[in-house]
């Protein structure tokens, strides 16, 4: 009886896990879209100008920073996060660099201008 228990407590523990990394996993594709065709629309940046390097799970969304092929010791780090409306949002950070390089980053101003309407 206790292992019966046990078993059945085990399986419902594990759709609970891989239903939520489902989840977390489409929200990703999602917002990595949404990432892509915003960036397309909003800046004229084709996604084969650059990789998306990394990308981490928030509270309130995902952080993705791309590197550009001719920029590739600098980072671009964007945020993709939820709104009221249960539609998405983009927002530029900033830009990180790599290694001892006093660079100032290309694109710095246009994602600033295009993305978070900064003059």
């Amino acid at each position: 009886m206790k292992n019966k228990i046990f078993y059945t407590f085990l399986i419902f523990i594990s759709i609970i896990v891989g239903s939520f990394m489902m989840y977390v996993s489409y929200e990703k594709i999602i917002r990595e879209d949404y990432l892509i065709s915003t960036l397309e629309k909003n800046s004229q940046v084709e996604s084969e100008e650059y990789e998306i390097a990394s990308s981490s799970l928030t509270k309130f969304g995902y952080i993705y920073e791309l590197q550009f092929s001719d920029e590739p010791h600098i980072k671009y780090a964007f945020y993709v996060k939820d709104t009221k409306d249960d539609e998405y949002d983009l927002l530029y950070y900033s830009y990180g660099v790599d290694g001892d390089f006093n660079r100032d980053a290309m694109r710095d101003q246009l994602f600033s201008q295009t993305i978070n309407d900064f003059e």
